[in-house]
């Protein structure tokens, strides 16, 4: 059996010494878990065939991911969405029209704009929200609460691309936590692993990237935690070869090692839950 998730002490003792003090905690004894997630900002995904270039490499690889996707900013292919939902993909909310500005209104706003997202929202189950370009605020997280189960939205360290005043720093764990010490919080799964464009060096190609989000899985790996993937298919980000080459390389990497519990954040987020109560 494995042990229920860290406490306060446990995850302080993590950030002070870099080890952490469950052995393991998911399940059948995996070292850590993996998940693969993608933010569709446009709807590129859905046209020439652009999603089945992702499957196919998905395929190729043993690894399934979870989409999330902006609920009013383009029109929806809903035959692919439903295409993803059946075959065991995630459909999660990437916000409701990608402007930044939803984290920092007041709470009528973000209620209002949370609203207009709920029957894509119902339609697929969704769980869990991504905040456009990761912003997000205290008062957010209380409304989003209503919505959803968890968010995935802060790093595990400052992200490079931070901005002063922006409410976008670093959680300092690769564990998933509560975000309030209400009965049944909103959780954060954090994202542990660079993203590729952050890494990507054009002269060495998409080795620099593999080896890159490689090392980061390790470390997290050694500190029994979640290594979270982030994936944008668009034309300029993964859509590019050498970025998608890459993904398939970490992708068959992670599925080779018996140690990965490959989920779907909604898998780690029952865990997380399961083992609070």
């Amino acid at each position: 059996n494995c042990p229920p998730p860290p406490s306060c002490e446990d995850i302080c003792v993590e950030r002070a010494t870099g080890e952490s003090r469950v052995v393991t905690r998911w399940p059948e004894g995996k070292r850590y878990a993996f998940i693969l997630t993608y933010d569709v900002d446009s709807p590129w995904i859905y046209q020439d065939k652009n999603l089945d270039r992702f499957l196919d490499l998905e395929e190729r690889a043993g690894v399934r991911g979870a989409w999330y996707f902006v609920a009013n900013l383009y029109r929806h292919d809903f035959a692919c969405m439903d295409r993803l939902a059946a075959s065991g993909h995630e459909i999660g909310l990437h916000g409701d029209n990608h402007d930044h500005k939803i984290a920092f209104l007041s709470e009528a706003g973000m209620r209002r704009r949370l609203d207009g997202c709920r029957p894509l929202i119902e339609r697929y189950g969704m769980i869990g929200f991504r905040s456009p370009h990761y912003l997000r605020t205290p008062g957010f997280y209380r409304v989003l609460r209503d919505y959803v189960r968890y968010d995935t939205s802060m790093h595990d360290s400052i992200n490079r691309t931070s901005q002063g005043g922006l409410y976008r720093e670093g959680c300092s764990t690769v564990l998933p936590f509560a975000l309030s010490d209400e009965p049944d919080p909103l959780v954060e799964l954090p994202i542990t692993i660079p993203e590729d464009y952050e890494v990507f060096d054009p002269e060495r190609g998409a080795s620099s990237i593999v080896e890159a989000q490689l090392k980061q899985i390790e470390e997290v790996k050694r500190r029994g935690g979640l290594a979270t993937v982030v994936v944008h298919p668009e034309p300029n980000f993964t859509g590019r070869p050498q970025l998608a080459e890459a993904l398939e390389e970490v992708l068959r990497t992670v599925s080779r090692d018996p140690e990965a519990w490959i989920a779907m954040p909604r898998d780690v987020y029952a865990r997380w839950a399961e083992k609070r109560r």
